[in-house]
């Protein structure tokens, strides 16, 4: 094999860059973070979600939005059962079928599914859809037994993502655990329990094989749940701000009038153009 010697006076190549981390006075202001998610969230999704919910409740656009995400999730009729058991392959179960769509249509009426009675599973699932579109995350708690208050022993509890306690984080526990903003995960990050706020101050924990923690991850090691709105929110809030800004100006612009008075009070002949050619009084 021959090696041909470089060429007198020829450079060697650039190293390669990517254009994305280049270092330029147009790019000054571009600061990024290589910290983790739940690093990031500790410091604000508090804010984050005061905020969004703010939108939620008063800016058009966002109750729109959620109003969206509802009808296209979950729609007016909510989640149906509709079994396929079979006696054989190919021959279904008809009478098992109907006994249990027809147990779960009962069960799914407002009263019996959800712990307060106000709520069918049609409602429970689009509050659910919009609370994780609105906060970014659902804490649903399953109750059991007499606490269910139905025939069926089974009922669904929907809490405020707020009580999950926030500011409540231990680095290490026994058994080589943590809790991170509430919620207690084992040494290889799963959840174990989640630790609420009650309204007397205290802190009840519950296990996690009775909750359900529902949030979109977007990135390794997440532990909570953030706003689907947080890239839009400052956009909004401006745009809302302009909206209110245009229709004031416009309303005080409507209310401005023009008076003419003439110095002998005579309103003079607008149809005679006087020595500079235009209408007289103009």
């Amino acid at each position: 094999m021959r090696l041909w010697p470089r060429r007198k006076g020829r450079k060697a190549a650039g190293r390669r860059t990517f254009d994305a981390a280049r270092q330029t006075s147009l790019l000054a202001d571009w600061l990024g973070t290589a910290g983790a998610i739940d690093a990031d969230l500790r410091g604000d999704l508090g804010r984050l979600r005061s905020r969004s919910r703010d939108l939620a409740q008063n800016n058009d656009y966002v109750k729109r939005f959620l109003a969206m995400v509802e009808r296209n999730v979950v729609g007016p009729n909510g989640v149906n059962l509709q079994c396929r058991i079979e006696d054989a392959p190919g021959q279904p179960d008809t009478v098992a079928n109907n006994l249990i769509e027809d147990a779960f249509d009962d069960w799914s009426r407002a009263g019996v599914c959800e712990v307060s009675g106000r709520l069918s599973f049609a409602a429970l699932c689009r509050l659910i859809v919009r609370t994780v579109a609105r906060d970014g995350e659902a804490l649903i708690v399953r109750v059991e037994g007499a606490a269910a208050r139905n025939p069926y022993g089974l009922a669904l509890q929907l809490l405020d993502s707020a009580r999950l306690d926030l500011n409540y984080n231990v680095d290490t526990l026994p058994g080589g655990g943590r809790i991170v903003m509430g919620v207690e995960v084992d040494g290889v990050g799963r959840p174990a329990a989640y630790h609420v706020n009650q309204a007397n101050g205290s802190r009840l924990r519950l296990s996690a094989g009775n909750v359900y923690h529902l949030f979109t991850t977007d990135s390794p090691e997440q532990t909570r749940g953030y706003p689907w709105l947080h890239t839009a929110m400052i956009r909004l809030h401006n745009l809302k701000g302009y909206d209110e800004a245009a229709i004031i100006a416009a309303r005080y612009g409507a209310q401005k009038i023009g008076m003419y008075v003439s110095p002998d009070g005579n309103p003079g002949d607008f149809a005679t153009p006087g020595k500079d050619g235009k209408p007289q009084g103009t």
